[in-house]
């Protein structure tokens, strides 16, 4: 099976060599497959926008033993860019400073502040770009090894069950 979600954004490929698409929020993935039955979860650019360990736990959660996990998120450094880009709207530099308080406030206590706003995919916001570090020490935490780093403009790395 195929699950997609938050778009093509997050997907996990179960064990089975049958073919099916579900859509969902990544913050129910939990409950669109079963424990220990995916080869890959891949997310791609997702993880800086949820509630990050209840997510990361149910990714891991989902993969099988040997399974491989695959993430791709923005690197912290990013935010002061955004930060400083002229053509950006006020609200979306709101929402960097937000991120910005939320990188220390998640590495020092797991915790992520959000807000509650309309937007394209989510009501609920929880910015956060974490540091490659945090990335190996959290999914060292949850089992996983062999962690692989692969070069990108952006944090791309793997690691497996």
């Amino acid at each position: 099976r195929d699950i997609g979600v938050t778009g093509v954004q997050t997907c996990a490929l179960p064990i089975s060599g049958k073919t099916i698409q579900i859509v969902g929020a990544a913050e129910d993935l939990d409950r669109l497959t079963s424990p220990a039955s995916c080869d890959l979860v891949f997310s791609r650019l997702v993880l800086m926008y949820v509630r990050v360990r209840p997510v990361l736990d149910s990714m891991v959660a989902a993969l099988r033993l040997g399974g491989i996990l695959w993430i791709q998120v923005d690197p912290p450094w990013i935010l002061f860019r955004q930060l400083f880009n002229a053509n950006d709207s006020w609200r979306k530099r709101a929402w960097t400073l937000l991120a910005m308080l939320n990188l220390p406030i998640c590495v020092l206590t797991g915790r992520q502040l959000s807000i509650s706003s309309r937007g394209r995919i989510n009501n609920r916001h929880n910015p956060a770009y974490l540091p490659l570090w945090w990335w190996r020490k959290e999914l060292r935490r949850r089992g996983l090894k062999d962690f692989r780093t692969f070069p990108a403009n952006s944090l791309v790395f793997c690691a497996r069950k």
